[in-house]
């Protein structure tokens, strides 16, 4: 029987990661220093986080992913005025695109949000 992926760990809301953190019987401070893991010190793993124990890390582990996008291919244009990014989702779902344009200081992303679309 296949079970449904876990949710991403930055799936969830402000209210929603102390929600969790309290449902694992943690405290609900514990999601300021996730946050911080996530988005400032950008870790790709729960046991990276060296300020959380091994038993808060294991329990995040079991109730949520901390995976990165992995890169399928990068093209770049024969102008070196854009880069183009594939990704494959980290289900095996399929592969997501987005465009890096460089225009003179200026950079666009360009990043799809839906599965299929080029």
């Amino acid at each position: 029987m296949n079970h449904p992926p876990l949710p991403h760990i930055c799936d969830y809301s402000l209210q929603g990661l102390p929600e969790l953190l309290i449902g694992l019987g943690e405290p609900a401070y514990r999601a300021n220093q996730v946050l911080k893991w996530v988005y400032q010190k950008r870790v790709a793993a729960f046991d990276r986080m060296q300020n959380i124990s091994n038993q808060t890390q294991r329990k995040l582990a079991g109730a949520a992913r901390l995976d990165k996008l992995k890169i399928h291919k990068i093209m770049e244009s024969k102008y070196g005025d854009a880069v183009k990014f594939a990704f494959d989702l980290a289900d095996g779902a399929g592969i997501i695109e987005s465009v890096l344009l460089y225009d003179d200081n200026r950079r666009t992303a360009c990043i799809s949000s839906h599965l299929g679309c080029a």
